[in-house]
C-alpha cells in the first residue's frame, strides 16, 4: 500500500453502504406506496358498492357524507386521512319498451362522482418530509337505488 492511502478502504465502504442504504430504503419506499394505492382501491371499490345512496341525496354536506361512509366501511383507512371534493350527482330517467306491446319499464339512473385524497401515514418521522398523498377518482353507477357499478382511476 503506498503512503498517502491509508484509509481508502473504508472511505470507499462508507460511500458503498450510503448507497446501499439508499437503494434500500427507495425500494421499502416504492412498495409501501405501491401497496398502499393498491389498498385504498380496493377499499375504495368495496365501500362504494355498500354507499347509502338516499342518504347521500339527503345529505347537506356530500363530501363529509362519502368520507363518513368510506372510513365507516373501511377496515383498513383512516377518517382523518381521508378528503373528499368533487361529488357529482347525475340523475336521469331511461325508458325501455316492453316486449311484444307489452309495459314500458321506467328506470332512475344516476350517477355518482367524487374525488379522494387519502394521506399516507409516515413510516418514520423526520423533519422536513410530508407525507405522500394518494388521489382517486371514483365513479359510481345507480339503478333504482342501488349501486351498480363502481370505477376508481
Amino acid at each position: 500500500m503506498a503512503k498517502g492511502e491509508s484509509g481508502s478502504e473504508a472511505v470507499q465502504f462508507i460511500f458503498a453502504i450510503i448507497a446501499l442504504m439508499t437503494l434500500l430504503f427507495g425500494s421499502l419506499y416504492i412498495a409501501c406506496y405501491t401497496t398502499s394505492a393498491s389498498i385504498l382501491s380496493s377499499e375504495l371499490s368495496q365501500a362504494c358498492l355498500l354507499l347509502d345512496t338516499a342518504g347521500l341525496a339527503k345529505s347537506p354536506d356530500k363530501a363529509r357524507f362519502v368520507a363518513h361512509e368510506i372510513a365507516g366501511e373501511s377496515s383498513q383507512l383512516d377518517f382523518d386521512s381521508i378528503q373528499v371534493s368533487d361529488v357529482c350527482i347525475e340523475v336521469s330517467n331511461r325508458k325501455s319498451p316492453g316486449e311484444l306491446g307489452g309495459i314500458d319499464q321506467r328506470t332512475k339512473v344516476s350517477s355518482v362522482s367524487f374525488s379522494v385524497c387519502y394521506r399516507l401515514p409516515l413510516v418514520l418521522c423526520v423533519a422536513g418530509i410530508e407525507p405522500a398523498q394518494l388521489e382517486k377518482r371514483v365513479f359510481c353507477a345507480i339503478e333504482n337505488e342501488r349501486i351498480s357499478e363502481v370505477a376508481v382511476s
